[in-house]
């Protein structure tokens, strides 16, 4: 998606600050070309496909229904109600930061969306508070504006759908510690990010491989990424039994013990459905990393041709990597 496939058709900002009785807030009009406009853009262009962003379908029976509105023009209620909900959590919990709210209706690819999004105070963008309890923006000209939009929490719901995007932003509310926008203020139930099963599958095949093929593990870790970039280039998503027949299929004892460990560590056995993001980290390059702080970036083809890169246990117990056919080495 670009930030210019983003219609923004209404606009509303608050102020949330810790201890306060209301959250004032305003609707404002913004034109094309306003740079508050295209920060705004720069905002939901940024964290919509983000893979650490939590998912969830709205409820038929959520409560948040009763006030998700159906038009642009309906927007306000659901305004108010996000900023009560959302300073009610800040009474319950110090530790979650005041800011500027932002609320926006836009239209992404012909399909309607509420997005909000809380930032830090002191950024590109300041609120004032005015009279009657309303609030403009201003421009912080002491203060360098940032290179990108950025956000400390935020969610996207998409209407036709009643899909939810919520980041995946944790504090410690009344001794529980909770994701509060997605599962107080949005009523969602989420299971676990993107991000987080992947590294939940990485690290229980990993650890499978270190404690079955001691002598082997680095060239067996190394055809496991291969066979997970494979994977994920055919299908678009991961599940921890295929991947764990794919890796061990030789070996029905080590596949035994990978399933189980991924049963006591509650890795989800749904299918994750990889990124665009992900997908480019797991399918271009591997990352090494030796004891001694040598970093290597290995092109998968590289890895894949097998002739050009090898890695090997020696006698005494240390591990060797041999790079050949190259004609030609660059500082950068």
């Amino acid at each position: 998606m670009r930030v210019s496939d983003i219609v923004i058709s209404k606009f509303f900002i608050c102020l949330f600050e810790p201890g306060a009785e209301v959250v004032p807030y305003s609707e404002h009009v913004l034109g094309t070309e306003d740079e508050l406009y295209r920060y705004v853009c720069q905002l939901m262009n940024r964290y919509i496909g983000l893979p650490t962003g939590r998912k969830a379908r709205i409820p038929e029976d959520s409560r948040l229904l009763s006030v998700l509105p159906q038009e642009a023009e309906q927007m306000e209620p659901f305004v108010n109600y996000v900023c009560e909900q959302v300073q009610d959590q800040m009474r319950s919990c110090p530790d979650i930061p005041g800011g500027t709210g932002i609320f926006v209706w836009a239209v992404i690819e012909d399909q309607p969306w509420i997005a909000f999004f809380k930032c830090a105070n002191q950024a590109r963008f300041c609120l004032k508070r005015g009279e009657k309890e309303s609030v403009s923006w201003f421009r912080n000209s002491l203060i360098l504006p940032g290179p990108s939009a950025k956000a400390e929490e935020y969610f996207y719901l998409n209407l036709p759908d009643l899909k939810a995007r919520v980041s995946d932003r944790e504090f410690v509310v009344n001794g529980e510690k909770k994701n509060y926008l997605a599962e107080s203020v949005l009523d969602l139930s989420f299971g676990v990010s993107e991000t987080k099963v992947l590294k939940m599958i990485d690290e229980t095949v990993v650890d499978t491989i270190c404690s079955q093929y001691p002598e082997e593990a680095p060239q067996k870790i190394m055809d496991y990424r291969m066979t997970l970039a494979d994977q994920v280039q055919e299908t678009g998503e991961v599940t921890m039994k295929e991947i764990t027949e794919k890796v061990f299929e030789e070996d029905e004892e080590a596949a035994r013990i990978c399933l189980e460990t991924a049963r006591e560590r509650e890795v989800p056995e749904k299918a994750v459905t990889v990124s665009k993001k992900s997908e480019r980290q797991l399918t271009k390059k591997q990352r090494l990393v030796t004891d001694s702080g040598i970093e290597l970036l290995i092109p998968m083809d590289i890895l894949r041709e097998g002739r050009t890169f090898s890695c090997s246990r020696e006698e005494d117990g240390t591990m060797s990597i041999v790079i050949r056919e190259i004609s030609s080495l660059e500082n950068k």
